[in-house]
């Protein structure tokens, strides 16, 4: 325990990458201090770097493997994430969805009702199809009346009853904004007295 408190974190097991190839190179450099060895010695010393050499690509392919490992478990944890997000968003478009239909549907309803009071209560309308002259051929003349005929068509659900109607008939200069002025001011006021 004492060990592990004051030596580098390379050094603890599993070693760093790298902590073999320094090794290798002490032993190598150590190795060229001995004058003349023997064969023996020769071969001692090619199997020790051998197995430094094996040991440090052992330890690059484990520390590859449990980086790749973690690098695996966070990529897992990110689509997890984005999976229950884009599960959040499909939920909330689909209750976004079922409340919509609620509410159009309560509209509907709405509508139909406001559709059955319109069919309930007695109305009528006239409807103004055509207007022309009573005569034929009318003498325009200044000071003359003229007679005119009126059609129209009645729907409702119940027969038109105190029939009310005002006709005025404006003749003024086309393309005058001055005159437009002046029939809406006239309309305006006409159909003020006739309410």
């Amino acid at each position: 325990m004492f060990c592990s408190v004051w030596l580098p974190k390379c050094l603890h097991w599993p070693l760093c990458p790298g902590v073999f190839i320094a090794i290798l190179a002490f032993v190598a450099a150590a190795v060229t201090f001995r004058e003349n060895p023997g064969k023996r010695e020769k071969a001692a010393w090619t199997f020790l770097l051998s197995v430094f050499m094996w040991a440090e690509v052992w330890m690059m392919s484990s520390d590859r493997e449990s980086s790749e490992a973690q690098q695996q478990l966070a990529r897992n944890a990110q689509l997890k994430g984005f999976n229950d997000i884009g599960d959040g968003i499909n939920a909330t478009i689909t209750n976004s969805g079922r409340q919509f239909q609620a509410t159009m549907k309560g509209l509907d309803t709405l509508q139909t009702s406001e559709r059955t009071l319109r069919n309930t209560q007695p109305y009528a309308t006239l409807e103004f199809q055509r207007m022309r002259p009573s005569d034929p051929s009318p003498s325009i003349a200044v000071d003359s009346q003229l007679e005119f005929n009126l059609w129209f068509t009645t729907s409702g659900t119940a027969p038109a009853r105190n029939s009310q109607h005002s006709t005025m008939i404006y003749v003024r200069r086309p393309d005058s904004s001055k005159d437009e002025k002046q029939i809406t001011n006239d309309f305006n006021e006409h159909s003020k007295l006739s309410r």
